[in-house]
């Protein structure tokens, strides 16, 4: 017995395959576009986050800028810096007050191991201050001090430090306003350096 089947139904058989394969491309198509879609979103997300981080980063540098005050300590000898720089206070002279003055007997009393000690502990600059050549009390101190700075501001260069962080200045007793000016300016020097490099190791 042979069956036949009719022109019609196997039209209708073509039409529900040809029905399922468009659905079938288009859920692939629906499938592949949410993919791509999802795929732009988390690059995008990961763009935003990377942009994000670098501006906090940024933000978290320029405050670290704004709010840096820098440390230092001033080495300043008996007989004519530190008259000088209690004529300063006397006479109620303005500068920074972030500074610490060492009283030394004379500026020769200076030792390289004072600087690196300081910049070990997170100071920032070393500021030594002597009596005017000619006017030592120990006749020539103050020119020993002078060789002494030399021979560490080079010490400084080869461990990777600028050598402007330790700086020699010669003030009298009368010249508190040279004391103030020279703190003053020190001090914005540093400022601008910015913290030492060895700032983490205090």
């Amino acid at each position: 017995m042979i069956l036949s089947t009719s022109p019609t139904s196997v039209s209708h058989k073509e039409e529900r395959m040809s029905s399922r394969a468009e659905t079938h491309d288009t859920r692939s198509e629906g499938t592949i576009a949410a993919t791509v879609s999802s795929t732009r979103l988390r690059g995008v997300a990961r763009a935003a986050d990377y942009h994000r981080s670098e501006d906090e980063q940024n933000a978290t540098e320029v405050s670290a800028r704004v709010t840096y005050e820098p440390k230092a300590i001033v080495f300043a000898c008996n007989w004519c810096s530190y008259a000088g720089a209690d004529l300063a206070g006397v006479s109620r002279m303005q500068y920074p007050t972030n500074i610490r003055i060492v009283r030394t007997m004379c500026s020769g009393r200076f030792d390289p191991a004072f600087v690196l000690r300081a910049f070990e502990k997170g100071i920032d600059g070393v500021l030594i201050l002597g009596c005017h050549p000619g006017d030592c009390h120990y006749i020539e101190g103050n020119l020993e001090a002078e060789k002494k700075v030399t021979t560490t501001r080079r010490l400084l260069e080869a461990l990777g430090l600028d050598s402007r962080r330790l700086r020699l200045e010669w003030v009298s007793a009368s010249e508190g306003a040279r004391f103030a000016n020279l703190i003053k300016e020190f001090t914005e020097n540093l400022r601008n350096l910015g913290p030492t490099p060895l700032k983490g190791g205090k």
